[in-house]
């Protein structure tokens, strides 16, 4: 079913808001790119990044190479979420190639960039809609839709879940986006061939630096440098989990179905006021380190923008919402973020009980 947000009812709100942030960036004098801050912040991650790896070649104990790979595992997501995560939206640099050289920053890391930015661009689209919205598209095991099945399991996902989220990373990595790169409907033959023969190079390239090249340098065990590799992805996966689902899949978040003809209740500017939640906006060491997703309201609305003009846009935003009555929301702290979605995923889980069996 194709969808349509064409409700009007926020004309005003939408021009006002849209001319308030022009006027900033005119009055200003700026760039929505990223500026000399954004591209420093870049060089500084990239190279704490690359700094961290080369660390690992120097550890003579066990639990100082483990250290090196936890620092690598954080470091990969704030690197993604500040550089190549703008890259996507081609609002990091001014320069279209520039954009799509950084984007390759996800295969550097080990994921495909053009199977995340697809996810990406159709998550913007459909936010929060069942069967619509691809980042919130979930398994049997977990049930975040009001309009999902509910099973007899689901009554315990408030606890598994936070274990399960320490694999989302190797999920991602390995299962994801061979997944998505093989039902991948390219326009032909050839594009799909190339993006397969590319997923599985990159990977193939991420394995041997992190995993293999490792074990044959260091007096350390296979085994040891693969539970090392294991404890990244446990520290990344964590680290991106906690702002995913704290900006989407919360108490506070909407989940909008559309009627029977595709069409949505709202205008798709009240959507992403509806579904999308902000935290700890006071907070400049989180904006830093995760690349203002903490300041998510306005990346859904002005995804053109780079990251480093979020904490002005949404004062800017917020001010506007109380102007013409919009639904804005936002959780003082990042720890009530977390929260929010525990208690999203408790209530989501014992709304009643069945027995369906899970469908694979």
């Amino acid at each position: 079913m194709e969808l349509k947000f064409t409700n009007q009812e926020d004309r005003d709100f939408v021009r006002k808001l849209n001319k308030r942030v022009s006027g900033y960036f005119a009055s200003n004098d700026l760039k929505k790119q990223a500026n000399a801050w954004g591209w420093t912040k870049a060089a500084l991650l990239l190279s704490a990044y690359l700094l961290s790896y080369v660390g690992l070649y120097y550890q003579n104990a066990f639990p100082g190479l483990l250290f090196c790979f936890g620092i690598l595992g954080a470091l990969k997501i704030f690197l993604a979420l500040n550089v190549a995560h703008d890259a996507a939206h081609q609002s990091f640099a001014s320069n279209k190639n520039v954009n799509h050289l950084l984007l390759k920053v996800f295969d550097f890391l080990g994921a495909s960039s053009h199977i995340w930015q697809m996810r990406h661009i159709a998550h913007h689209a459909f936010t929060n809609i069942a069967d619509h919205d691809v980042d919130i598209k979930q398994s049997w095991l977990v049930r975040i839709f009001p309009s999902s099945p509910l099973r007899k399991i689901h009554q315990f996902q408030h606890v598994y879940m936070f274990f399960l989220y320490g694999i989302y990373t190797i999920n991602w990595l390995i299962l994801r986006d061979i997944r998505d790169t093989w039902n991948f409907n390219g326009s032909n033959d050839h594009e799909r061939l190339s993006l397969r023969v590319s997923a599985l190079f990159t990977k193939a390239m991420y394995l041997i630096m992190m995993v293999l090249l490792p074990a044959s340098v260091l007096d350390f065990s296979l085994g040891q440098v693969i539970t090392g590799f294991l404890v990244m992805h446990l520290t990344a996966s964590y680290t991106v989990a906690s702002v995913l689902a704290s900006t989407h899949v919360g108490l506070a978040a909407a989940f909008p179905i559309p009627n029977e003809k595709g069409v949505m209740p709202h205008s798709y500017e009240r959507h992403q006021l509806l579904t999308t939640v902000d935290f700890a906006t006071n907070n400049p060491i989180i904006t830093q380190l995760y690349g203002g997703f903490n300041h998510h309201v306005v990346h859904h609305l002005f995804p053109n923008v780079c990251h480093v003009h979020y904490p002005k846009l949404t004062a800017i935003l917020i001010d506007t919402c109380q102007e013409y009555h919009m639904p804005y929301k936002s959780n003082r702290t990042m720890w009530q973020a977390i929260q929010s979605h525990w208690h999203l995923l408790k209530q989501r889980g014992q709304q009643g009980l069945n027995l369906s069996l899970p469908e694979f």
